[in-house]
């Protein structure tokens, strides 16, 4: 993507292991949040990078079963993945872990990240909808359900008793053809 490299860097640390769809790279590398991707390489010549666009989900990952180690794990979306190179393959991944040497650093890590796609926010796509409401909207439908409460409450009409005691029921009639 052109102008990346120009992009401000978020945080940026060394030591960062890279964990690709469960498989760990064989060293660690430098990881960099900037305002327009996450990247990662080391010296090894392994390296990835992807736009916010093709980050579908990052979080703190702390519960062992999952991993061992605190990390930020990324759910990826293949076709938006720029690169992620190990060794002379050329991968399509649909998740990462980045992994820091100072378990500390994850929540710098998810922050930085954080603030990244709040940067880069999904385009809206034609057709999606506007599914998110504003303070207006949201007084404006409680206003119409408020008035379509009062008009139901002026339809019912509290029985009365002895309301219908002067109808007489006649059995005959209704066995009778009506006249026309």
């Amino acid at each position: 993507m052109p102008g990346l490299a120009d992009q401000p860097t978020l945080l940026a640390l060394e030591g960062v292991q890279l964990v690709v769809d469960q498989s760990v790279t064989s060293e660690p590398g430098t990881w960099v949040c900037s305002e327009g991707q996450v990247s990662w390489s080391n010296p090894a010549g392994h390296s990835a990078s992807f736009g916010y666009e093709a980050i579908m989900m990052h979080s703190i990952s702390t519960d062992a079963a999952n991993f061992p180690r605190p990390c930020i794990y990324c759910q990826i979306d293949t076709e938006g993945c720029f690169t992620v190179q190990i060794g002379e393959e050329v991968n399509e991944v649909q998740e990462v872990r980045f992994v820091p040497a100072d378990e500390t650093q994850v929540g710098a890590m998810f922050d930085a990240m954080s603030k990244g796609a709040a940067l880069n926010p999904d385009p809206v796509l034609e057709g999606e909808g506007d599914w998110i409401m504003n303070e207006d909207e949201v007084m404006a439908g409680a206003e119409q359900a408020a008035m379509l409460d009062r008009f139901d409450s002026m339809l019912v009409t509290p029985e009365q008793s002895g309301q219908f005691d002067d109808v007489e029921d006649d059995e005959d009639d209704e066995n009778k053809p009506m006249e026309q």
